[in-house]
């Protein structure tokens, strides 16, 4: 994610648009890294849209606990 940090500073100062602001997004794994690119690199990307990307659904996460997807749907 480094490198598109980088790519996205470079074409701001090459195009002079460092007051624009640059939005990530996806769907499922790009939305993965949509998120991850905001939150690691908040100062580049002021805004990322994650379409159906499980952000929360991580094992041992305490956000969501495992089970919480089969309670749900049953």
């Amino acid at each position: 994610m480094a490198d598109f940090a980088d790519l996205i500073r470079y074409i701001k100062t090459k195009h002079n648009a460092e007051d624009k602001a640059v939005i990530a997004f996806g769907g499922l794994y790009s939305g993965m890294l949509a998120a991850w690119s905001r939150m690691e690199y908040p100062q580049v990307f002021q805004g990322a849209l994650a379409s159906s990307a499980p952000i929360l659904y991580f094992a041992n996460s305490t956000s969501a606990p495992e089970w919480r997807f089969a309670e749900i749907i049953s």
